[in-house]
């Protein structure tokens, strides 16, 4: 077992941070191996919770291989196990990236973006909070057409989720050029197709309207919704404009269409045997199944078709299907991400159970999110970093490795010291001056 102590972050102790995170580096880069020297495809860091856990994922971000505005693809996910600590994750990291310039691209990514998890069980008779389901499609957009941040941060909730199959997401994906002609009703039903609400004033995310030869949408990617004017057949122009005032912002030159909600139909011919089967499983009346059936495939988008979605699709799949296979995982407290994921399907196969006992159609868990083997596997699979909270280590275990073997990871600890006493120190200090 390889092992560097480190001490923590001073004026003496800040050098020695830089030696930790080459050793990190070194080991993640280097080929695999057994033995004395060898790297592995995982590194375990003790002491390194909160922000500098972030210091060091933003550190392994920005290494040698394009500047974090260049990226096409994400260098680094990061995943923790709670949904409440991703975007205080994601702030922490994009502190310590370097700032860059803001460009005038509206599809220019942020350094850093979470992909929110869902806020609801499918099972669950609620309607499911649109701005989350939105926030997901705009991020697959981002990861499978180039647009993508250069850290993505997750929950293990979000991580184990399912997702819109990529090559039917990217089918449907378009970019609209201006200049170029269009079948304006042809590119209506497109719209219908990938989800977007019609509307008679754009206002939100996932929503069009149509207005003789003019067209607004709004895909969930942009910051705000885009006009296209006709000219015949002809884009002649379009332009982002602003939706309280409705005053155009901008011109671009093109428009990227892409799928807003993950309940549309693609290429599935086993849908009613799918739904029929699972119909069967739970007792539903056939008054109710036919209804079901006729609303998909008319289409329609219903209360609790979120229950459906892994029937609308051959097979859903996982996030990491977005990801390439360069991109380095960094797991906060990897105990704790387990225990979530397996908390989520443990969840879900309660929540169905209960359903199917009421007659209602109840999909496997395992149609919405990863089975925890599957979790598992596909961190297994990934370059990645530990940051783990407390280092546990037996006698008896070292003592049954051989010398000269490298069974375990190499390990680097940071011992760094809490600055919880310094910022209640400030803080009465200047509560102190402010009541003087």
């Amino acid at each position: 077992m390889s092992t560097s102590e480190i001490p923590g972050v001073g004026a003496v102790g800040a050098g020695r941070l830089a030696d930790a995170l080459r050793r990190i580096e070194e080991n993640l880069s280097s080929p695999e191996g057994v033995g004395e020297g060898a790297a592995a495809r995982v590194v375990e860091v003790y002491g390194a919770a909160g922000a500098l856990g972030a210091a060091v994922a933003a550190h392994v971000a920005r290494r040698p291989g394009g500047a974090p505005q260049a990226a096409a693809h994400p260098a680094l996910v990061y995943v923790v196990a709670d949904e409440d600590l991703t975007e205080g994750r994601a702030a922490d990291i994009g502190f310590f990236l370097p700032r860059t310039a803001a460009g005038d691209d509206p599809l220019a990514p942020p350094p850093v973006l979470v992909v929110p998890a869902p806020e609801s069980s499918p099972y669950a008779e609620i309607q499911p909070d649109r701005r989350a389901s939105l926030g997901r499609m705009g991020v697959l957009f981002r990861l499978s057409k180039g647009f993508a941040p250069r850290v993505l941060v997750l929950s293990a909730a979000s991580f184990c989720r399912r997702v819109f199959p990529r090559a039917a997401f990217e089918q449907r994906c378009q970019a609209l050029v201006e200049g170029a002609t269009i079948n304006r009703d042809h590119t209506i039903r497109a719209l219908a197709a990938a989800g977007y609400a019609r509307a008679s004033v754009v206002e939100d995310p996932g929503t069009f309207a149509v207005r003789g030869a003019v067209i607004d949408l709004y895909p969930s990617v942009y910051r705000h919704p885009v006009r296209i004017e006709l000219d015949g057949d002809e884009i002649e122009s379009i332009r982002l404009y602003d939706a309280a005032t409705q005053r155009t912002l901008r011109r671009i030159s093109e428009v990227q269409v892409h799928p807003v909600r993950e309940s549309i139909r693609t290429e599935n011919d086993n849908f009613r045997d799918r739904l029929l089967a699972a119909a069967d499983v739970a007792a539903v009346p056939s008054s109710r199944t036919r209804l079901l059936m006729e609303q998909v495939e008319a289409g329609e988008s219903f209360f609790g078709i979120e229950a459906l979605v892994p029937l609308l699709h051959a097979r859903m799949d996982a996030i990491t299907a977005y990801l390439p296979a360069s991109a380095i995982f960094v797991v906060e407290d990897p105990e704790a991400v387990s225990d979530q994921m397996r908390r989520s399907v443990s969840k879900l196969r309660e929540a169905a159970t209960a359903r199917r006992a009421e007659h209602r159609l109840a999909l496997e868990p395992t149609a919405f999110v990863l089975s925890e083997d599957e979790s598992h596997q596909a961190l297994q699979q990934r370059r990645r970093i530990e940051l783990h909270t407390v280092e546990i280590t037996s006698a008896s275990a070292s003592a049954s490795v051989a010398p000269g073997t490298d069974s375990h990871p190499p390990r680097v600890r940071l011992l760094a010291e809490s600055n919880a006493t310094l910022r209640a120190e400030l803080q009465h200090a200047r509560a102190d001056h402010t009541g003087s």
